[in-house]
């Protein structure tokens, strides 16, 4: 059973998604100082994937297509293990 209180209060919670978006741009900037290339959108594309979100969770986060996030981890994932081998 529902109040208006507790629908005022519900009307006032932030977006589970805005609060994941929120995380992510605070744990981008500290990836970024680590590696300042990696654009931001990817930086926290990234920390979203390691955080265990799907590809579907994040493209509603980052405003994507699932296709265009799953390539964009991909990538740079592909992008990261060159670095290392070298």
């Amino acid at each position: 059973m529902s109040t208006d209180s507790n629908l005022e209060t519900e009307a006032h919670r932030p977006k589970e998604s805005s609060l994941l978006l929120a995380i992510a741009a605070l744990l981008a900037d500290s990836h970024r100082s680590r590696n300042p290339k990696l654009a931001d959108e990817l930086s926290a594309t990234l920390l979203l994937d390691a955080a265990g979100l799907n590809f579907r969770e994040i493209a509603v986060i980052i405003g994507k297509q699932p296709a265009a996030v799953r390539m964009s981890i991909s990538r740079a994932k592909k992008n990261n293990n060159k670095g290392t081998e070298e």
